[in-house]
Protein backbone atom coordinates (compact mmCIF):
# COMPACT_ATOMS: atom_id res chain seq x y z
CA UNK A 1 0.00 0.00 0.00
CA UNK A 2 2.64 2.35 0.86
CA UNK A 3 4.27 1.47 -2.63
CA UNK A 4 1.02 2.45 -4.10
CA UNK A 5 0.56 5.76 -2.37
CA UNK A 6 3.58 6.91 -3.42
CA UNK A 7 3.31 6.28 -7.64
CA UNK A 8 0.27 9.33 -6.81
CA UNK A 9 2.29 12.20 -7.85
CA UNK A 10 3.42 10.59 -10.61
CA UNK A 11 -0.35 9.43 -11.13
CA UNK A 12 -1.41 13.11 -10.72
CA UNK A 13 1.01 14.24 -13.67
CA UNK A 14 -0.19 11.63 -15.82
CA UNK A 15 -3.75 12.63 -15.59
CA UNK A 16 -2.85 16.21 -15.89
CA UNK A 17 -0.82 15.74 -19.00
CA UNK A 18 -3.83 13.84 -20.65
CA UNK A 19 -6.33 16.25 -19.60
CA UNK A 20 -4.29 19.11 -20.71
CA UNK A 21 -3.80 16.90 -24.44
CA UNK A 22 -7.92 16.35 -24.39
CA UNK A 23 -8.35 19.69 -22.47
CA UNK A 24 -6.95 21.83 -25.45
CA UNK A 25 -8.45 19.65 -27.80
CA UNK A 26 -12.21 20.47 -25.60
CA UNK A 27 -11.75 23.91 -26.22
CA UNK A 28 -10.71 23.63 -29.70
CA UNK A 29 -14.31 21.46 -30.29
CA UNK A 30 -16.21 24.44 -27.94
CA UNK A 31 -14.45 27.03 -29.80
CA UNK A 32 -15.43 24.98 -33.37
CA UNK A 33 -18.59 24.30 -31.68
CA UNK A 34 -19.73 27.66 -29.99
CA UNK A 35 -19.10 29.31 -33.97
CA UNK A 36 -21.14 26.60 -35.33
CA UNK A 37 -23.89 27.30 -32.64
CA UNK A 38 -23.71 31.29 -32.82
CA UNK A 39 -24.67 30.97 -36.79
CA UNK A 40 -27.03 28.61 -36.27
CA UNK A 41 -28.30 31.10 -33.76
CA UNK A 42 -28.00 34.26 -35.91
CA UNK A 43 -28.79 33.21 -39.29
CA UNK A 44 -31.22 29.90 -38.45
CA UNK A 45 -33.09 30.62 -35.13
CA UNK A 46 -34.09 29.63 -32.06
CA UNK A 47 -36.08 27.06 -34.18
CA UNK A 48 -32.86 26.14 -36.21
CA UNK A 49 -31.27 25.10 -32.77
CA UNK A 50 -34.35 23.31 -32.16
CA UNK A 51 -33.91 21.14 -35.22
CA UNK A 52 -30.33 20.53 -34.61
CA UNK A 53 -31.63 18.98 -30.78
CA UNK A 54 -34.12 17.19 -32.16
CA UNK A 55 -32.53 15.43 -35.10
CA UNK A 56 -29.22 14.94 -32.94
CA UNK A 57 -30.88 12.92 -30.16
CA UNK A 58 -32.61 11.04 -32.77
CA UNK A 59 -29.21 10.32 -34.17
CA UNK A 60 -27.39 9.70 -30.93
CA UNK A 61 -30.58 7.26 -30.09
CA UNK A 62 -30.25 5.10 -32.76
CA UNK A 63 -26.09 5.13 -32.90
CA UNK A 64 -26.40 3.95 -29.01
CA UNK A 65 -28.55 0.82 -30.40
CA UNK A 66 -26.50 0.42 -33.52
CA UNK A 67 -23.44 0.42 -31.95
CA UNK A 68 -24.03 -2.14 -29.06
CA UNK A 69 -21.24 -0.90 -26.35
CA UNK A 70 -18.87 -1.55 -28.84
CA UNK A 71 -16.80 2.00 -28.03
CA UNK A 72 -16.34 1.02 -24.07
CA UNK A 73 -16.57 -3.13 -24.75
CA UNK A 74 -13.48 -2.24 -26.86
CA UNK A 75 -11.58 -0.25 -24.56
CA UNK A 76 -12.19 -2.62 -22.04
CA UNK A 77 -10.70 -5.40 -23.45
CA UNK A 78 -7.68 -3.84 -25.46
CA UNK A 79 -6.70 -2.07 -22.55
CA UNK A 80 -6.76 -5.37 -20.40
CA UNK A 81 -4.78 -7.08 -23.39
CA UNK A 82 -1.83 -4.21 -23.67
CA UNK A 83 -1.81 -4.26 -19.95
CA UNK A 84 -1.31 -8.07 -19.62
CA UNK A 85 1.50 -7.56 -22.50
CA UNK A 86 -0.47 -9.86 -25.10
CA UNK A 87 -0.73 -6.86 -27.95
CA UNK A 88 -1.16 -10.65 -30.59
CA UNK A 89 -4.66 -10.43 -28.77
CA UNK A 90 -5.34 -6.44 -29.19
CA UNK A 91 -4.62 -6.74 -32.65
CA UNK A 92 -6.83 -10.17 -32.64
CA UNK A 93 -9.65 -7.98 -31.02
CA UNK A 94 -8.59 -5.24 -33.26
CA UNK A 95 -9.69 -6.46 -36.27
CA UNK A 96 -12.83 -7.84 -34.85
CA UNK A 97 -13.78 -4.25 -33.73
CA UNK A 98 -13.47 -3.11 -37.36
CA UNK A 99 -15.48 -5.93 -38.91
CA UNK A 100 -18.47 -5.41 -36.00
CA UNK A 101 -18.64 -1.71 -36.41
CA UNK A 102 -18.96 -2.49 -40.09
CA UNK A 103 -21.93 -4.89 -39.66
CA UNK A 104 -23.45 -2.70 -36.97
CA UNK A 105 -23.29 0.47 -38.61
CA UNK A 106 -25.12 -1.13 -41.49
CA UNK A 107 -27.84 -2.12 -39.46
CA UNK A 108 -28.22 1.17 -37.79
CA UNK A 109 -28.68 3.19 -40.84
CA UNK A 110 -31.68 0.69 -42.10
CA UNK A 111 -33.14 0.87 -38.71
CA UNK A 112 -33.09 5.04 -38.90
CA UNK A 113 -34.41 4.49 -42.77
CA UNK A 114 -37.53 2.37 -41.30
CA UNK A 115 -38.38 4.50 -38.18
CA UNK A 116 -38.08 7.60 -40.47
CA UNK A 117 -41.78 8.53 -40.69
CA UNK A 118 -42.64 7.51 -37.22
CA UNK A 119 -39.96 9.73 -36.23
CA UNK A 120 -41.36 12.60 -38.35
CA UNK A 121 -44.96 12.17 -37.21
CA UNK A 122 -44.63 11.32 -33.74
CA UNK A 123 -42.35 14.69 -33.48
CA UNK A 124 -43.41 17.09 -35.38
CA UNK A 125 -47.10 15.65 -36.00
CA UNK A 126 -46.70 15.02 -39.50
CA UNK A 127 -44.01 13.23 -42.28
CA UNK A 128 -42.83 16.23 -44.02
CA UNK A 129 -39.59 15.33 -42.70
CA UNK A 130 -38.93 11.35 -43.18
CA UNK A 131 -36.54 12.46 -45.66
CA UNK A 132 -34.76 14.32 -43.21
CA UNK A 133 -34.47 11.50 -40.85
CA UNK A 134 -33.61 8.72 -43.35
CA UNK A 135 -31.08 10.63 -44.77
CA UNK A 136 -29.87 11.06 -41.30
CA UNK A 137 -28.98 6.81 -41.40
CA UNK A 138 -25.82 7.92 -43.34
CA UNK A 139 -24.68 9.70 -40.26
CA UNK A 140 -25.98 6.73 -38.23
CA UNK A 141 -23.16 4.77 -39.92
CA UNK A 142 -20.38 7.13 -39.89
CA UNK A 143 -20.37 7.39 -36.01
CA UNK A 144 -20.71 3.30 -35.46
CA UNK A 145 -17.61 3.11 -37.88
CA UNK A 146 -15.46 6.53 -36.02
CA UNK A 147 -16.66 5.19 -32.99
CA UNK A 148 -14.71 1.41 -32.99
CA UNK A 149 -11.47 3.26 -34.41
CA UNK A 150 -11.66 5.70 -32.26
CA UNK A 151 -11.84 2.92 -29.28
CA UNK A 152 -9.31 1.24 -30.58
CA UNK A 153 -6.59 3.97 -30.14
CA UNK A 154 -8.07 4.97 -26.78
CA UNK A 155 -7.61 1.27 -25.67
CA UNK A 156 -4.26 1.19 -26.99
CA UNK A 157 -3.22 4.33 -25.16
CA UNK A 158 -2.70 6.16 -28.67
CA UNK A 159 -3.78 9.06 -26.58
CA UNK A 160 -2.14 11.81 -29.18
CA UNK A 161 -3.00 10.46 -32.06
CA UNK A 162 -7.26 9.87 -31.00
CA UNK A 163 -7.24 13.79 -30.02
CA UNK A 164 -5.67 14.79 -33.69
CA UNK A 165 -8.01 12.79 -35.65
CA UNK A 166 -11.06 14.43 -33.47
CA UNK A 167 -9.54 18.10 -34.09
CA UNK A 168 -9.39 17.63 -38.11
CA UNK A 169 -12.93 16.36 -37.73
CA UNK A 170 -14.49 19.07 -36.35
CA UNK A 171 -12.07 21.77 -37.46
CA UNK A 172 -12.74 20.35 -41.27
CA UNK A 173 -16.71 19.91 -40.86
CA UNK A 174 -17.07 23.65 -39.83
CA UNK A 175 -15.56 24.88 -42.39
CA UNK A 176 -18.32 22.79 -44.38
CA UNK A 177 -20.51 23.79 -42.54
CA UNK A 178 -20.47 27.48 -42.51
CA UNK A 179 -21.24 27.74 -46.33
CA UNK A 180 -24.74 25.60 -46.03
CA UNK A 181 -26.00 27.40 -43.07
CA UNK A 182 -25.23 31.00 -45.09
CA UNK A 183 -26.84 29.91 -48.23
CA UNK A 184 -29.82 27.01 -47.33
CA UNK A 185 -30.75 28.25 -43.36
CA UNK A 186 -32.76 26.00 -42.12
CA UNK A 187 -32.54 22.92 -45.04
CA UNK A 188 -28.41 22.91 -44.11
CA UNK A 189 -28.97 21.19 -40.58
CA UNK A 190 -28.88 17.78 -41.80
CA UNK A 191 -26.21 18.49 -44.14
CA UNK A 192 -24.16 19.74 -42.33
CA UNK A 193 -24.81 17.10 -39.39
CA UNK A 194 -23.65 14.51 -41.85
CA UNK A 195 -20.53 16.43 -43.15
CA UNK A 196 -19.67 17.03 -39.17
CA UNK A 197 -19.96 12.98 -39.56
CA UNK A 198 -18.19 12.47 -42.78
CA UNK A 199 -15.09 14.83 -41.67
CA UNK A 200 -14.83 12.70 -37.73
CA UNK A 201 -14.47 9.57 -39.59
CA UNK A 202 -11.99 10.28 -42.35
CA UNK A 203 -9.59 11.69 -39.87
CA UNK A 204 -10.38 9.08 -37.48
CA UNK A 205 -9.70 6.30 -40.62
CA UNK A 206 -6.43 7.95 -41.55
CA UNK A 207 -4.72 8.32 -38.62
CA UNK A 208 -5.68 4.80 -37.20
CA UNK A 209 -4.63 3.14 -40.18
CA UNK A 210 -1.34 5.84 -39.63
CA UNK A 211 -0.70 4.71 -35.60
CA UNK A 212 -1.24 0.97 -35.58
CA UNK A 213 1.15 -0.08 -38.22
CA UNK A 214 3.23 -1.38 -35.00
CA UNK A 215 0.13 -3.81 -33.99
CA UNK A 216 1.12 -8.19 -35.08
CA UNK A 217 -0.93 -9.11 -37.83
CA UNK A 218 -4.19 -10.50 -36.62
CA UNK A 219 -4.22 -14.42 -36.59
CA UNK A 220 -6.80 -16.40 -38.54
CA UNK A 221 -9.34 -17.37 -35.98
CA UNK A 222 -10.75 -20.41 -35.81
CA UNK A 223 -14.64 -20.07 -36.00
CA UNK A 224 -15.21 -21.15 -31.99
CA UNK A 225 -12.73 -18.68 -31.01
CA UNK A 226 -14.27 -15.74 -33.19
CA UNK A 227 -17.30 -16.37 -31.47
CA UNK A 228 -16.17 -16.63 -28.27
CA UNK A 229 -14.45 -13.07 -28.51
CA UNK A 230 -17.50 -11.93 -30.21
CA UNK A 231 -20.08 -12.94 -27.34
CA UNK A 232 -17.51 -10.83 -24.55
CA UNK A 233 -17.14 -8.27 -26.47
CA UNK A 234 -21.29 -8.16 -27.03
CA UNK A 235 -22.43 -9.17 -23.56
CA UNK A 236 -21.61 -6.28 -21.80
CA UNK A 237 -22.40 -4.19 -24.47
CA UNK A 238 -26.02 -5.48 -24.79
CA UNK A 239 -26.18 -4.58 -21.17
CA UNK A 240 -24.94 -1.04 -21.97
CA UNK A 241 -27.16 -0.77 -25.18
CA UNK A 242 -30.00 -1.29 -22.91
CA UNK A 243 -29.18 1.04 -20.86
CA UNK A 244 -27.78 4.15 -23.11
CA UNK A 245 -31.22 3.41 -25.66
CA UNK A 246 -33.75 3.69 -23.15
CA UNK A 247 -31.75 6.82 -21.59
CA UNK A 248 -31.65 8.53 -25.29
CA UNK A 249 -35.02 7.38 -25.45
CA UNK A 250 -36.34 8.47 -22.72
CA UNK A 251 -34.58 12.03 -23.29
CA UNK A 252 -36.12 12.38 -26.78
CA UNK A 253 -39.50 11.97 -25.04
CA UNK A 254 -39.26 14.84 -23.23
CA UNK A 255 -37.61 16.84 -25.97
CA UNK A 256 -40.77 15.87 -28.42
CA UNK A 257 -42.86 16.52 -25.14
CA UNK A 258 -41.53 20.37 -24.60
CA UNK A 259 -41.86 20.42 -28.35
CA UNK A 260 -45.21 19.81 -27.98
CA UNK A 261 -46.67 21.46 -24.90
CA UNK A 262 -44.14 24.67 -25.45
CA UNK A 263 -42.46 25.04 -28.89
CA UNK A 264 -38.92 24.38 -30.92
CA UNK A 265 -37.70 27.65 -30.07
CA UNK A 266 -38.54 26.18 -26.33
CA UNK A 267 -36.16 23.27 -27.22
CA UNK A 268 -33.80 25.20 -28.18
CA UNK A 269 -33.32 27.47 -25.59
CA UNK A 270 -33.47 24.36 -23.23
CA UNK A 271 -30.79 22.92 -25.49
CA UNK A 272 -28.35 26.07 -25.47
CA UNK A 273 -27.97 25.94 -21.55
CA UNK A 274 -27.97 22.10 -21.04
CA UNK A 275 -25.14 22.08 -23.99
CA UNK A 276 -23.35 24.90 -21.74
CA UNK A 277 -23.86 23.29 -18.57
CA UNK A 278 -23.43 19.04 -19.47
CA UNK A 279 -21.06 19.97 -22.43
CA UNK A 280 -18.68 23.13 -22.05
CA UNK A 281 -18.64 22.83 -18.02
CA UNK A 282 -18.58 18.76 -18.66
CA UNK A 283 -15.42 19.08 -20.98
CA UNK A 284 -13.04 18.44 -17.55
CA UNK A 285 -14.96 14.71 -17.57
CA UNK A 286 -14.10 13.84 -21.17
CA UNK A 287 -10.46 15.18 -20.79
CA UNK A 288 -9.47 13.38 -17.80
CA UNK A 289 -11.91 9.96 -18.55
CA UNK A 290 -9.88 9.82 -21.63
CA UNK A 291 -7.36 8.54 -19.60
CA UNK A 292 -8.97 7.19 -16.46
CA UNK A 293 -11.03 4.60 -18.07
CA UNK A 294 -8.97 2.32 -19.68
CA UNK A 295 -6.67 2.91 -16.45
CA UNK A 296 -8.82 1.07 -14.41
CA UNK A 297 -10.15 -1.28 -16.79
CA UNK A 298 -6.32 -2.68 -16.62
CA UNK A 299 -6.91 -3.39 -13.05
CA UNK A 300 -10.13 -4.67 -12.78
CA UNK A 301 -9.00 -7.68 -11.10
CA UNK A 302 -7.14 -5.83 -8.17
CA UNK A 303 -9.88 -3.78 -5.98
CA UNK A 304 -6.92 -1.97 -4.14
CA UNK A 305 -5.77 -0.12 -6.83
CA UNK A 306 -9.01 0.68 -8.06
CA UNK A 307 -9.71 1.98 -5.21
CA UNK A 308 -6.72 4.12 -4.80
CA UNK A 309 -7.81 5.30 -8.70
CA UNK A 310 -11.39 6.57 -7.76
CA UNK A 311 -10.19 8.41 -4.53
CA UNK A 312 -7.30 9.99 -6.71
CA UNK A 313 -9.46 10.79 -9.64
CA UNK A 314 -12.43 12.18 -7.38
CA UNK A 315 -9.79 14.27 -5.39
CA UNK A 316 -8.44 16.12 -8.45
CA UNK A 317 -11.91 16.40 -9.83
CA UNK A 318 -13.38 18.36 -7.01
CA UNK A 319 -9.93 20.51 -6.15
CA UNK A 320 -10.65 21.60 -10.43
CA UNK A 321 -14.51 21.60 -10.52
CA UNK A 322 -14.22 23.89 -7.50
CA UNK A 323 -13.06 26.85 -9.06
CA UNK A 324 -14.47 26.38 -12.52
CA UNK A 325 -17.58 26.32 -11.15
CA UNK A 326 -17.45 29.25 -9.25
CA UNK A 327 -15.87 31.53 -11.87
CA UNK A 328 -18.48 30.45 -14.53
CA UNK A 329 -21.23 31.43 -12.12
CA UNK A 330 -20.75 35.58 -12.84
CA UNK A 331 -19.78 34.52 -16.51
CA UNK A 332 -22.92 32.65 -17.58
CA UNK A 333 -25.01 35.38 -19.41
CA UNK A 334 -21.99 36.54 -21.02
CA UNK A 335 -21.27 33.53 -22.34
CA UNK A 336 -24.59 32.57 -23.22
CA UNK A 337 -24.42 35.72 -25.04
CA UNK A 338 -21.46 34.87 -26.80
CA UNK A 339 -22.13 31.53 -27.55
CA UNK A 340 -25.51 31.70 -28.66
CA UNK A 341 -26.94 35.22 -28.53
CA UNK A 342 -29.21 37.32 -26.77
CA UNK A 343 -32.26 35.64 -27.22
CA UNK A 344 -30.84 32.66 -25.25
CA UNK A 345 -30.89 34.45 -22.00
CA UNK A 346 -33.65 32.67 -20.76
CA UNK A 347 -31.34 29.95 -20.43
CA UNK A 348 -29.37 31.65 -17.74
CA UNK A 349 -31.51 30.83 -14.50
CA UNK A 350 -31.46 27.10 -16.08
CA UNK A 351 -28.11 27.27 -15.99
CA UNK A 352 -27.23 28.44 -12.80
CA UNK A 353 -29.70 25.78 -11.20
CA UNK A 354 -28.43 22.95 -12.66
CA UNK A 355 -24.25 23.52 -11.89
CA UNK A 356 -24.28 22.58 -8.49
CA UNK A 357 -25.72 19.18 -10.22
CA UNK A 358 -22.11 19.12 -12.08
CA UNK A 359 -20.55 18.65 -8.81
CA UNK A 360 -22.48 15.30 -8.13
CA UNK A 361 -22.27 14.23 -11.38
CA UNK A 362 -18.23 14.17 -11.03
CA UNK A 363 -18.92 12.32 -7.71
CA UNK A 364 -21.20 9.71 -9.22
CA UNK A 365 -19.11 9.37 -12.70
CA UNK A 366 -15.60 8.46 -10.80
CA UNK A 367 -17.73 5.52 -9.16
CA UNK A 368 -20.10 4.11 -11.77
CA UNK A 369 -16.56 3.68 -14.09
CA UNK A 370 -16.40 0.94 -11.78
CA UNK A 371 -19.51 -1.41 -13.02
CA UNK A 372 -18.04 -0.87 -16.34
CA UNK A 373 -14.18 -1.43 -15.72
CA UNK A 374 -15.67 -5.09 -13.79
CA UNK A 375 -18.06 -5.60 -16.89
CA UNK A 376 -20.99 -5.82 -14.66
CA UNK A 377 -23.16 -5.04 -17.41
CA UNK A 378 -26.39 -6.05 -15.86
CA UNK A 379 -26.46 -4.45 -12.98
CA UNK A 380 -24.52 -0.86 -14.41
CA UNK A 381 -28.23 -0.90 -17.26
CA UNK A 382 -30.27 -1.62 -14.45
CA UNK A 383 -28.72 1.69 -12.61
CA UNK A 384 -28.92 3.72 -15.54
CA UNK A 385 -32.61 2.86 -16.19
CA UNK A 386 -33.28 3.60 -13.11
CA UNK A 387 -31.70 7.03 -13.27
CA UNK A 388 -33.31 7.61 -16.55
CA UNK A 389 -36.56 6.90 -15.11
CA UNK A 390 -36.23 9.60 -12.34
CA UNK A 391 -34.44 12.08 -14.58
CA UNK A 392 -38.07 12.17 -16.85
CA UNK A 393 -39.98 12.37 -14.32
CA UNK A 394 -37.93 15.34 -12.38
CA UNK A 395 -37.72 17.28 -15.95
CA UNK A 396 -41.18 17.15 -16.39
CA UNK A 397 -42.55 18.10 -12.79
CA UNK A 398 -39.50 20.92 -13.02
CA UNK A 399 -40.68 22.22 -15.88
CA UNK A 400 -44.33 22.47 -15.15
CA UNK A 401 -43.79 23.92 -11.82
CA UNK A 402 -41.01 26.14 -12.31
CA UNK A 403 -40.33 26.20 -16.71
CA UNK A 404 -36.56 26.36 -17.10
CA UNK A 405 -35.27 27.35 -13.60
CA UNK A 406 -37.34 24.22 -12.85
CA UNK A 407 -35.47 21.98 -15.08
CA UNK A 408 -32.26 22.82 -14.04
CA UNK A 409 -33.30 22.10 -10.54
CA UNK A 410 -34.37 18.68 -11.83
CA UNK A 411 -30.29 18.69 -13.48
CA UNK A 412 -29.29 18.97 -9.39
CA UNK A 413 -32.05 16.64 -8.08
CA UNK A 414 -31.52 14.12 -10.52
CA UNK A 415 -27.51 13.65 -10.07
CA UNK A 416 -28.44 13.95 -6.29
CA UNK A 417 -30.05 10.66 -6.49
CA UNK A 418 -27.99 8.88 -9.47
CA UNK A 419 -25.32 9.27 -6.91
CA UNK A 420 -27.48 7.83 -4.12
CA UNK A 421 -27.62 4.91 -6.06
CA UNK A 422 -24.38 4.76 -7.77
CA UNK A 423 -22.53 4.78 -3.61
CA UNK A 424 -25.06 2.42 -2.64
CA UNK A 425 -24.04 -0.23 -5.63
CA UNK A 426 -20.15 0.79 -4.97
CA UNK A 427 -20.31 0.09 -1.41
CA UNK A 428 -22.57 -3.04 -1.25
CA UNK A 429 -21.93 -4.88 -4.13
CA UNK A 430 -17.98 -3.83 -4.79
CA UNK A 431 -17.43 -3.85 -0.90
CA UNK A 432 -15.34 -0.80 -1.81
CA UNK A 433 -15.19 2.67 0.06
CA UNK A 434 -14.30 6.36 -0.21
CA UNK A 435 -12.16 7.58 2.07
CA UNK A 436 -13.83 10.33 4.73
CA UNK A 437 -11.45 12.79 3.80
CA UNK A 438 -12.88 12.45 0.08
CA UNK A 439 -16.62 12.34 1.47
CA UNK A 440 -15.57 15.97 3.23
CA UNK A 441 -14.23 17.56 -0.02
CA UNK A 442 -17.03 16.50 -2.36
CA UNK A 443 -19.76 17.54 0.53
CA UNK A 444 -17.44 20.84 0.53
CA UNK A 445 -17.61 21.33 -3.18
CA UNK A 446 -21.16 20.70 -3.47
CA UNK A 447 -21.64 23.56 -0.07
CA UNK A 448 -19.54 26.12 -1.60
CA UNK A 449 -20.82 25.52 -5.21
CA UNK A 450 -24.63 25.79 -4.07
CA UNK A 451 -23.47 28.62 -2.18
CA UNK A 452 -22.18 30.52 -5.24
CA UNK A 453 -25.47 30.04 -7.22
CA UNK A 454 -27.39 31.73 -4.88
CA UNK A 455 -25.24 34.62 -3.45
CA UNK A 456 -23.16 35.76 -6.29
CA UNK A 457 -25.93 37.15 -8.89
CA UNK A 458 -27.14 39.20 -5.65
CA UNK A 459 -24.15 41.18 -5.45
Amino acid sequence: MARIVSQRPSLTRKVLAAMGTFGGLQMVQILCGAIRVKLVALWLGAAGVGLFTIFNNAVTMVAALSQLGLRQTAVRDVAAARSSGSMQRAADIARLIRRLSLWLGLAGLLVMVLAAPFLSRETFGHFSYTLQFAALGVMVLMLTLTAGRQALLQGLGHLGPLARCSLIGVGGGLLVSIPMFYFWRLDSIVPSLIAYTFFGLAATVYVYRRDTRSLPAPRPLAAAERRGMVTDLLRLGLFMTGADITSQLLNYIFVAWLNTIASTAEVGVYQSGYTIVSRYVGMVFTAIGVEYYPRLASQAARPDRMGLFVAHEMRLLMFILCPVLIVFIPLAPLFVEILYSKDFAPAVPYILAALPGMVLRGVSWCMAFVMLAKGDGLVYMLTEIASALVGLLLNIAGYTLLGLRGLGLAFTLWYLVYTVIVAFVYYRRYRMTLPPRIILLALATLLLVTAATLLIPLI
